[in-house]
């Protein structure tokens, strides 16, 4: 009986040896896995993370980028009438009382004798009508005296040509600040007019052109007249 019993407790203690050995490894095993799905995740946590990051960077910048050009446009579109050396306008078309203003407008006119002197009055009435088209654009939706104010602009420009093509050659000859005056108006009116279109409806977009167009080849002719292409 005792050779069986050794034989049972050999078998026993080989038993136990072998189920604490393939604990042992299973053990590793695991603890390898979890090595192993540990780094994994902590490098697509780390991957994730800077591709988060770069993807916000990138936004971020974007956003930057997005924000300085609206500013950017903003500023270039903000003409104000300072730009054009006036004053802001307290009685706009749309008030009842704006006739007035023409008459006087007239008066000024009619009492300016030098010609370049009326050509740079008229010049500025023109930009004052043309702002005055803004601020009824701004504060108002009425794009029929919008439209009827840039007409009166063009026909603004429309005498300062007249003016000048008609003034002694002398006399055009001392108007060269007032071609660079022009030109430095004439970038801003566009400017402007750009702004204005903006805030009407397509359907009046060819009117507007229209006095655009002629603004343009009013003031063409009087820059022309005054500093010649040699």
């Amino acid at each position: 009986m005792k050779p069986i019993k050794n034989i049972f407790l050999l078998l026993i203690i080989i038993g136990l040896i072998f189920s604490f050995t393939l604990e042992v490894k299973a053990q590793e095993t695991t603890t390898s896995t979890e090595s192993v799905l540990f780094d994994e995740s902590t490098t697509l946590d780390v991957k994730a993370q800077e591709t988060t990051t770069s993807t916000e960077s990138v936004l971020f910048d974007e956003s930057t980028t997005e924000e300085a050009i609206i500013e950017e446009v903003k500023e270039d579109e903000n003409i104000v009438a300072k730009d054009f050396e006036i004053a802001e306008p307290r009685l706009l078309p749309t008030n009842p009382y704006y006739p007035i203003k023409n008459i006087w407008r007239g008066i000024r006119s009619i009492f300016t004798f030098n010609p370049i002197k009326k050509a740079e009055l008229r010049l500025r009435f023109a930009n004052e009508r043309l702002i005055e088209a803004k601020k009824v654009a701004e504060k108002t939706n009425q794009p029929k005296v919008v439209i009827k104010a840039l007409e009166n602009y063009q026909k603004e420009l429309s005498t300062v040509a007249a003016i000048i093509l008609n003034a002694p050659e002398e006399v055009q000859k001392q108007a060269e600040k007032l071609a660079e005056k022009m030109i430095d108006y004439s970038f801003k009116q566009q400017r402007l007019i750009d702004n204005i279109e903006r805030r009407l409806e397509p359907e009046h977009f060819e009117k507007l052109n229209q006095s655009r167009e002629k603004g343009i080849k009013y003031f063409a002719l009087s820059v022309a007249k005054i500093i010649p292409l040699e």
